[in-house]
């Protein structure tokens, strides 16, 4: 019987005295006890199921102690992916992030520039970027035959959708991108008599090669060339190319000379020296001046070609003249070009 007092706010049980708190704490189930309880429970509830529709409000409705918790770690994961790929952009072969920069940082911005049609923008700037990083290496002393081997691979993959463009204003890109690639090119060969930097040769023939590439692509566009089958074997046909046929006087020419196999049989060519390819202006030869006593050659598989690029000056005198490219021993073919004051 529970009694209140109005002179007073205790409230006390006039019948049991309340048990020593020590005694409460020592009051424990038997384990017979706990297993009927807990399977009395488990009978009401598989009586009385709850609907599913309001369990499941009532399961949206319990907080959840570990969302916050997953949430933050998330967001700091992506923090430290997004500033690593951001580092990336700034490394430089052999280092563990250029992977990260050459295999999802550019493939991503590939994709961005596709749907933003700005991709010959974004074609140019990265293959200029792998001749940027072999400068910033032959500078730091890490230029070797490996990676050298490697960015020229990465560079002439580089340059592949640019060139392979169809559109007709990508015409002064592409010139535009071959100036800034010769720029490279004759910086390297400067340095080629600096010791340290095993892999610059590599990297220049490979670049000469590509500039090669790049001419080609121009002479398409243009119409300027020339081709001629071989004096040696029906099956190769020689050409020469300019990007241009009008030029100032002694203004600098780039002169591409080719070899293509034509027929469905591999194709030999074997030279007595280390010179394969010259060129003449008129009647005036260049090229063959310092070559290699050895023996070279190599095989054209059907339907490839090789070409090799020379620097010179236009004549100096106004007027028609003759370009001329040979493949020694294999023929040769001619161009007309214009000079003007």
């Amino acid at each position: 019987m529970v009694q209140y007092y109005p002179d007073t706010t205790k409230r006390f049980d006039t019948t049991l005295d309340a048990p020593p708190q020590e005694e409460v704490r020592s009051v424990h189930l038997t384990q017979s006890e706990k297993s009927s309880s807990w399977n009395k429970m488990m009978l009401y509830m598989e009586e009385h199921p709850m609907p599913e529709e309001k369990a499941h409000a009532e399961y949206q409705k319990m907080p959840s102690k570990r969302s916050p918790l997953v949430v933050g770690l998330v967001a700091v994961l992506a923090l430290v992916i997004l500033g690593i790929l951001s580092a990336s952009q700034y490394s430089l072969p052999g280092s563990p992030l250029h992977f990260l920069k050459t295999n999802i940082n550019e493939p991503i911005r590939t994709g961005i520039s596709a749907l933003t049609g700005t991709q010959s923008e974004w074609d140019q700037r990265r293959a200029l970027h792998r001749l940027y990083e072999a400068e910033m290496l032959f500078k730091k002393q890490r230029l070797d035959e490996g990676t050298a081997t490697t960015l020229v691979a990465q560079f002439h993959d580089a340059q592949k959708p640019l060139l392979a463009s169809e559109k007709a204003s990508a015409t002064p890109r592409i010139e535009n991108y071959k100036n800034e690639v010769l720029g490279y090119y004759n910086r390297f060969q400067e340095k080629i008599t600096e010791g340290g930097n095993l892999g610059l040769p590599i990297f220049i023939a490979g670049v000469k090669d590509a500039i090669g590439k790049i001419d080609v692509v121009l002479n398409k566009r243009s119409g300027v060339g020339s081709m001629a089958k071989s004096t040696a074997n029906a099956a190769i046909e020689i050409g020469v190319s300019l990007s241009k046929k009008i030029f100032a006087a002694q203004e600098t020419m780039q002169i591409t000379v080719s070899a293509r196999n034509t027929g469905t049989a591999d194709q030999r060519f074997d030279f007595r020296t280390g010179c394969q390819s010259k060129y003449w202006i008129d009647t005036k030869e260049f090229g063959s001046e310092f070559c290699t006593q050895a023996l070279t050659s190599f095989t054209l598989p059907p339907n490839t070609s090789r070409q090799w690029s020379f620097m010179a000056q236009a004549p100096k005198n106004p007027g028609n003249h003759t370009v001329t490219g040979e493949v020694i021993d294999y023929g040769n073919a001619s161009i007309d070009i214009e000079v003007r004051k």
